[in-house]
């Protein structure tokens, strides 16, 4: 993947921060200053530091709740009310 993309699956910018850390020279590859965006790098291979500090050891997992509103919540009741007043 892209070096904008690893920082970002890493939780340490978004992809627009990524490119501008990487132009400023914050961002080594191995042990090497890269200032090149289109790197393509591996999560599980390469070392990625940003600012001197590893970006693998700050990644803390992402937790995203999916699934249908439940019963009182703000969702479920303006829904409901939306349907009682469609109704003929």
């Amino acid at each position: 993947m892209s070096l904008p993309r690893a920082l970002s699956k890493l939780g340490l910018c978004s992809r627009t921060q990524a490119f501008d850390y990487i132009a400023s020279g914050r961002v080594s590859v191995n042990g090497r200053v890269s200032k090149d965006a289109s790197l393509r790098v591996s999560l599980e291979h390469d070392r990625i530091t940003v600012d001197g500090k590893d970006a693998s050891e700050s990644r803390e997992p992402i937790v995203i709740a999916r699934g249908r509103a439940g019963a009182g919540s703000g969702y479920s009741l303006r829904n409901a009310r939306r349907r009682r007043a469609r109704r003929p």
